[in-house]
């Protein structure tokens, strides 16, 4: 054999050598980031369910005289498991993206009645943290239909409005600006809170990461929300982005094509969208 032929193997060995390096490599940061996921949510999964029980258990020891401490109790137990459900949600949302599972349904939706349901959605955490929620786009008609699955563009946007309430100053505003242009959805929700620095920005969207690890139940949040939102809007041949609001917060943007195929597409009444039970967020 001769010489440059033996050079030409140890150098394919050699980089088959690398190779294997490298997956290793890969292979043991994925088991580290699944890992750090795994106890991440049942930290969110325990905490406000560990909270609920306790709650409950004071409700159970108080005197039947006590009823307004009851009811004071009773309320934070229904804001304890408003959190972990809509925690639990994402968790399974995730779940389901990850294996493949989710499949886009294309149909024909009113973009003012899915927005208008998503507010609805979040309105009582608004109320709760004395934010105004302002919805600018077209007037209802034939310019605000488009096609597109309903399921997704719905969770896609109550978590992205969840964490631009979440993260809203005090007696502040969200705006949800939507327009249709050139068969294109483009959503903006801008918020006025702290911003995202540099760093953040480019984990805020990576299921595996939390930003705030400070373990609160009522006030934390996994993180997944936005990672959620991100796969849906991929599932949907669609971008979604994040920057700086030029007077302050952070603007979420979202442009989703119209879908291709919609030979299925069918007009929908208002009442007709896939509803999440509005309860559980």
């Amino acid at each position: 054999m001769d010489e440059n032929k033996i050079l030409a193997m140890e150098q394919e060995i050699k980089n088959l050598n690398q190779a294997i390096v490298d997956l290793n490599r890969k292979l043991k940061e994925s088991e580290a980031m699944k890992s750090n996921f795994i106890s991440n949510v049942m930290n969110e999964i325990y905490n406000p369910f560990s909270s609920i029980l306790s709650l409950a258990q004071n409700i159970i020891a108080l005197e039947k005289d006590e009823m307004p401490e009851a009811i004071s109790l009773a309320e934070t137990i229904y804001d304890e498991a408003t959190t972990l459900d809509f925690d639990l949600k994402n968790i399974f949302s995730a779940a389901r993206i990850e294996g493949g599972l989710e499949v886009p349904q294309p149909k024909r939706i009113s973009c003012t009645s899915i927005i208008n349901e998503v507010v609805d959605t979040c309105q009582l955490q608004a109320v709760k943290k004395q934010v105004e929620l302002i919805v600018n786009g077209q007037s209802e008609g034939a310019t605000s239909t488009f096609v597109t699955d309903p399921d997704f563009l719905k969770q896609c946007l109550i978590n992205v409005l969840h964490n631009a309430i979440k993260f809203s100053p005090v007696s502040s505003s969200v705006e949800i600006e939507f327009s249709i242009s050139e068969d294109k959805l483009i959503i903006e929700v801008k918020d006025q809170g702290p911003g995202i620095n540099s760093t953040d920005k480019e984990r805020i969207f990576d299921r595996f990461k939390k930003l705030d690890v400070t373990i609160n139940s009522i006030n934390s949040g996994y993180g997944l929300g936005l990672s959620v939102a991100q796969a849906l809007v991929d599932l949907l041949d669609g971008r979604i982005d994040s920057r700086e609001n030029a007077r302050q917060g952070t603007i979420v943007s979202i442009e989703i094509p119209q879908a291709k195929s919609n030979e299925d597409a069918t007009n929908l009444d208002d009442d007709e969208f896939l509803h999440f039970d509005e309860e559980i967020f």
